[in-house]
């Protein structure tokens, strides 16, 4: 196999459908515009093997967004993630009309309200379980040196 061989290149246009963001990801110089090699398929390709082997091995609270027009990652991916993950909290969110960038596409409000909710949940969940810890150690009001009003920790 010749490692540096050149595979292809990435298409912008299969990030999202917004001219907008495509351009912008054009004219960032932090973003690899060079050809795909060979090598890089091949490591991908791989990683993505392993952790194939270990999808039932993922029991962490996890959600998965997937964009239903997505050319990168095909949609079934996500659901074999879903479906294998043993996890007991886990959500998948299929974005219709959305490619791989779905925080980028038209609908993006669904998506961080959806995200949000999801992080939000979890939070409140994990501080109402370690509240008596949390007030343990934390006087029952702090200043935040950035703000002048105390943070009342009964509100959390």
């Amino acid at each position: 196999m010749a490692p540096k061989f050149n595979i292809g290149t990435v298409d912008p246009t299969m990030l999202c459908s917004s001219e907008y963001i495509v351009q912008q990801w054009r004219m960032d110089e932090l973003n690899y515009h060079g050809t795909i090699r060979v090598r890089w398929a091949n490591v991908t390709m791989k990683a993505a093997e392993e952790n194939c082997v270990h999808l039932e091995q993922m029991v962490f609270p996890f959600i998965c967004m997937q964009g239903m027009c997505d050319e990168i990652v095909i949609p079934e991916g996500a659901s074999e993630l879903f479906d294998r993950a043993t996890s007991k909290d886990k959500t998948l969110i299929m974005f219709e009309g959305c490619g791989h960038e779905v925080h980028n596409e038209f609908s993006t409000s669904d998506v961080v309200d959806d995200m949000s909710k999801w992080l939000l949940d979890r939070l409140e969940a994990s501080i109402d379980d370690k509240r008596e810890e949390i007030v343990k150690f934390i006087p029952a009001t702090v200043t935040h040196p950035n703000f002048s009003d105390p943070v009342d920790l009964d509100r959390l």
